[in-house]
């Protein structure tokens, strides 16, 4: 269970960072998440309290209830327990947002459907015998996946909606009382820049400019810049953007532009990454 709760976010947000994975999501979606997170934590220790009390033993495969459980959610589907811990680690992956625990929880599912049907099952046929026969008959193994697809399909549209797009978001950090003087220059001139570029239908599809995104982060400013290809970002050449503010400005004035706002930044760190739902 440590594993699952614990060990799994911390993996997956260990490979979220490191492929500069992201996953967009509607606001709503948080309250979705909690709520599949509290049902399926609820449906676990409800699972855990029937095993014990009324089953005579544990969830634990190694101690397992001595008398056959039928009672409660059980009623409805074989596997209750497994199923509500799947609704919980969606609900969590949801929460955080992170595209690798959620595939991290599509493993599991898979591998926990394979060990129901090759494993728990005919063990729980030669424990119980004719008594789980007639319940295996009675009962439906997945009938709350129903209830889980229902839950998930709002998910699956919003983010089919949403068009990938190749970006590269470059955290700027300013030195000392210079923030406000980049901001100042980048409103002014690469900002009518970059729409000039993008108004002539070069790779530019748009961008973003975002500060104090997160507070206590050393960045200043966020810039999200977005493209038809990754290869527009490794190219010899000069920028469109760039290209744009040398017809607004002229050369000399833009370099200097250029050079000054250089000579604001004390850190700039650049990161390709695919982005969704980015502004047209």
């Amino acid at each position: 269970m440590a594993a699952y709760v614990i060990g799994a976010p911390l993996i997956a947000s260990l490979a979220d960072r490191r492929l500069g994975l992201a996953w967009p999501l509607p606001a709503w979606s948080f309250g979705l998440g909690l709520l599949m997170l509290a049902l399926g934590t609820g449906g676990v220790l409800w699972c855990a309290w029937l095993f014990a009390v009324p089953g005579g033993g544990t969830p634990n495969p190694l101690a397992p209830p001595k008398y056959l459980v039928v009672r409660g959610p059980y009623r409805l589907s074989r596997n209750p327990i497994m199923l509500s811990g799947w609704v919980a680690g969606l609900g969590l992956a949801a929460l955080l947002r992170s595209p690798s625990l959620l595939a991290i929880y599509l493993v599991t599912i898979c591998a926990g459907v394979l060990y129901i049907r090759r494993f728990e099952e005919p063990e729980l046929t030669r424990r119980f015998g004719d008594s789980y026969r007639a319940y295996a008959r009675s009962v439906p193994r997945w009938i709350c996946c129903l209830a889980l697809l229902l839950c998930w399909t709002p998910l699956r549209a919003e983010i089919a909606a949403r068009e990938s797009v190749p970006s590269v978001v470059v955290l700027i950090k300013c030195k000392p009382g210079t923030s406000h003087l980049w901001k100042e220059a980048f409103d002014k001139q690469i900002a009518p820049a970059i729409r000039d570029a993008h108004e002539k239908g070069d790779e530019i599809t748009g961008f973003q400019l975002l500060d104090n995104v997160v507070s206590g982060q050393p960045y200043d400013f966020v810039l999200i810049m977005h493209a038809k290809t990754f290869a527009f970002f490794d190219r010899p050449r000069q920028y469109p953007h760039y290209q744009a503010l040398y017809r607004r400005v002229g050369k000399e004035q833009a370099s200097r532009v250029l050079a000054e706002m250089n000579s604001w930044e004390s850190e700039a760190t650049v990161t390709l990454v695919r982005a969704y739902g980015a502004p047209k």
